[in-house]
């Protein structure tokens, strides 16, 4: 029998701990650009406006594939709502080429995908995987989880964008 351990981090605005990504918290998310697997480009300027999650993740990462499912199923619920899920795909071997488009094609996943985010991963401070930025409409981090639970980081993660959204009512 395999076990599956997930740690999940939910950082708050102000509440160190992880490495410098928690600095985000409350504030503007830098400047960015991703590539879509598509050939699409996305920016903070082209998402301004819209909730979004950015989700960094691997291929070879066991949490990261069970989080692209619940993601899916977010998508599903909330995206004619307003949510946009961003597969942010990293630290792949440099030799692969597509496992992003791959990945999402064998698993029928209807959320953006992108490529080589290693940069943009840096930048943000992303070292644990998987990890999730949820950005407000103003382009504010509203939240950061790192690791996956379904009840820890799922339930949360559902909650705010349904604030967000202004589903809650």
């Amino acid at each position: 029998m395999t076990h599956l351990l997930a740690i999940a981090v939910t950082l708050a605005p102000g509440q160190t701990g992880m490495p410098d990504i928690g600095r985000l918290l409350g504030k503007p998310i830098p400047d960015f650009a991703m590539t879509s697997t598509d050939g699409g480009k996305l920016t903070k300027k082209s998402l301004f406006g819209k909730v979004y999650v950015l989700d960094f993740w691997a291929s070879w990462c066991g949490p990261c594939k069970i989080v692209s499912g619940h993601l899916n199923d977010f998508h599903k619920s909330y995206a004619k709502k307003g949510l946009h899920i961003i597969g942010a795909n990293m630290g792949e071997d440099p030799k692969s080429k597509n496992v992003a488009a791959l990945y999402k094609k064998e698993h029928k996943y209807a959320y953006t995908f992108t490529k080589e985010n290693d940069k943009l991963a840096g930048k943000l401070g992303v070292v644990n995987l998987p990890t999730l930025i949820l950005v407000d409409q103003k382009g504010t981090v509203d939240k950061i989880f790192v690791g996956w639970h379904p009840t820890e980081v799922g339930a949360k993660l559902e909650e705010r964008i349904k604030a967000l959204l202004n589903l809650d009512k």
